[in-house]
């Protein structure tokens, strides 16, 4: 119907008109959308720029695209939703839903106009899920409560200790350079987590 080649993959991102807080001419942001993201083709759909963009699978969009479409979203006032690459028209309603559900969670942190892609909050849709369902302390690990524990009861942050020496790679010189913390205050530390959980 758009005169277009579908390639290997596929994405759909998705600006909500209603969300910007100026005038919004879409014929003009359809051009602009469509020379940011070579190989794209754009419709307005349910109040809505609806942008399918076709790529082979050696040539993703790459961080470099994403960084201009977000900055020439920033300066027009723009909100936008994107899907992962996905394979298959058939598919374009799942991931359509996908772009307005990255677009959903990357608001509730910064309500900010950028774009969104459904890659940086995978996770917390994926937590959102189960929280909807269960009571998040239900899939706390034993250990891990009894530091929650431990430290509501001393006022202590073990927890945040091992989250960063985790995120850190479990290298000591650098979550002790991170947390502004003396290495040996961060050994006391981590022998105590040990101590108090009985995992190595």
């Amino acid at each position: 119907y758009v005169d277009f080649f579908f390639e290997e993959l596929l994405y759909v991102t998705v600006a909500e008109l209603a969300r910007s807080e100026q005038y919004v001419n879409p014929t003009y942001v359809i051009s602009q959308f469509e020379a940011l993201m070579p190989g794209s083709k754009a419709v307005v759909y349910n109040g809505q720029i609806v942008l399918i963009t076709t790529r082979r699978s050696s040539q993703r969009i790459s961080a470099e695209e994403i960084r201009a479409f977000s900055a020439y979203c920033k300066k027009e006032s723009l909100f936008c939703g994107m899907s992962n690459p996905f394979r298959g028209v058939a598919n374009l309603q799942k991931y359509y839903t996908q772009a307005l559900r990255a677009l959903e969670l990357g608001t509730q942190n910064e309500n900010l106009p950028a774009l969104y892609p459904y890659a940086n909050y995978a996770v917390s849709h994926i937590l959102s899920q189960f929280c909807q369902k269960e009571d998040r302390d239900v899939f706390l690990h034993p250990a891990v409560k009894r530091l929650l524990e431990y430290d509501e009861k001393k006022n202590g942050n073990l927890t945040e200790t091992l989250y960063q020496y985790l995120l850190w790679e479990r290298n000591l010189v650098l979550t002790a350079q991170k947390m502004y913390l003396h290495r040996n205050t961060l050994s006391y530390r981590l022998n105590k987590i040990q101590e108090l959980t009985q995992v190595d």
